[in-house]
């Protein structure tokens, strides 16, 4: 039911926090097999996907954000032989979805891709705590082209 996804989701009971337990809940209720689990985990390298293709495109141009898409989408076939219920895949994904709209919010100048980002973070945190490992420094340069574009006299400088 509903409550019970949001009290897992809410109250973990693993050093993990659980969104990737709760989101794997409705496809559990069909078939409870190691398989049915996995095939839950393809909602992330599809939304990976879909914002390498909508977002991306206007970043690196069409063909590399379908090239960009096509790794994404096929990575996942070589793990999805292993006999795990990888946690890797979401956090591969939301790492990848958090780095675009970064790169998109051009130092948080743009709300739609810094909102997009924010969504993103939540979800990315709520899969695995080293989510933030990975952003940190990107997240970092963002911020510090925030501070550049709105002080610019404090002569901070970064990469890009």
């Amino acid at each position: 039911s509903y409550t019970e996804w949001l009290q897992r989701l809410i109250f973990s009971g693993d050093s993990y926090p659980n969104f990737l337990y709760a989101s794997s809940l409705p496809a559990m209720t069909v078939e409870t097999s190691i398989h049915w689990a996995r095939l839950s985990l393809l909602a992330f390298p599809v939304l990976h996907a879909v914002a390498a293709v909508l977002v991306g495109r206007e970043l690196w141009g069409r063909p590399a954000a379908w090239a960009y898409a096509l790794l994404v989408c096929f990575t996942p076939i070589a793990l999805s032989y292993a006999p795990l219920y990888l946690i890797d895949v979401p956090l591969v994904a939301t790492v990848g979805v958090a780095l675009i709209l970064l790169e998109r919010s051009e130092g948080f100048r743009r709300p739609v891709a810094s909102a997009a980002f924010a969504m993103i973070s939540i979800l990315g945190l709520l899969n695995k705590w080293t989510w933030m490992l990975f952003v940190a420094i990107p997240g970092l340069v963002a911020a510090a082209r925030a501070i550049h574009a709105s002080h610019p006299r404090w002569g901070l400088s970064y990469p890009g």
